[in-house]
C-alpha cells in the first residue's frame, strides 16, 4: 500500500491527523508530543500506546482508564493497547528466573525451519504435538522435518529406486489409489 493509498485509507476512517505517525515513524517521544493538545479518543488511545513504548506503563494505563464509553472500533483498539500494556507490565514485574520461554507454535516452527534450524523446528513441533496430539499438520510436518534430519538419501541404482518409489507413492496419494 503506497503513501496515496494509505492517507485515502485514514481519510475515510477520519484520523487523517494520525497519518504521519503511521506513514513515517517518530521517536515514541516526539510522537508523545505530536499526540498531546490534541483532542479524541483515538489521540488518546495512541498517546497511551507510545507511553508503553517509553516504559511509562502506569500512566498509559491511567490515560485509557480516563476514556468514557467508546465506539466499537475505538474500543477495540483500546483493549488491544491495554492488552499490550498488561503484557508490558507483566514482563516488567516478572524476574529473570520468572521468564517463561514463547509459546510454540506451528508459524514458529516454521520459522525455525527456514532459516536452516532443523533441530529447533523438530523441537517445537514436538511441543505443539505434546499440546494438541491431534494436529495432523504439526504431525505430517514433523514427519518431513525427520525426514530432511535423517540419513542422505542413497546414491546410484539404489537411490533412483527410492525416488522412482517415492514418486509412485505421490501419484497414489493424489489418485487416491
Amino acid at each position: 500500500m503506497g503513501l496515496p493509498e494509505r492517507l485515502s485509507r485514514f481519510r475515510e476512517e477520519g484520523c487523517e491527523a494520525l497519518a504521519p505517525l503511521w506513514i513515517e515513524p517518530l521517536p515514541p517521544e516526539e510522537a508523545l508530543e505530536a499526540l498531546r493538545g490534541r483532542e479524541g479518543a483515538v489521540f488518546r488511545i495512541q498517546e497511551a500506546r507510545f507511553l508503553g513504548v517509553l516504559g511509562r506503563v502506569d500512566e498509559a494505563q491511567a490515560v485509557l482508564g480516563a476514556l468514557g464509553e467508546l465506539p466499537a472500533g475505538l474500543g477495540r483498539l483500546r483493549e488491544a493497547v491495554a492488552r499490550e500494556l498488561g503484557a508490558q507490565a507483566s514482563a516488567a514485574q516478572a524476574g529473570p528466573e520468572d521468564e517463561k520461554p514463547p509459546m510454540a507454535s506451528k508459524t514458529l516452527a516454521e520459522i525455525h525451519a527456514r532459516q536452516g534450524d532443523v533441530e529447533g523446528a523438530v523441537a517445537i513441533y514436538r511441543e505443539v504435538l505434546a499440546r494438541d496430539p491431534d494436529d495432523v499438520e504439526a504431525r505430517e510436518r514433523l514427519r518431513q522435518l525427520l525426514g530432511t534430519t535423517e540419513e542422505p538419501r542413497p546414491t546410484g541404482a539404489v537411490g533412483r529406486l527410492a525416488e522412482w518409489l517415492e514418486r509412485v507413492r505421490a501419484w497414489r496419494r493424489v489418485l487416491g489409489v
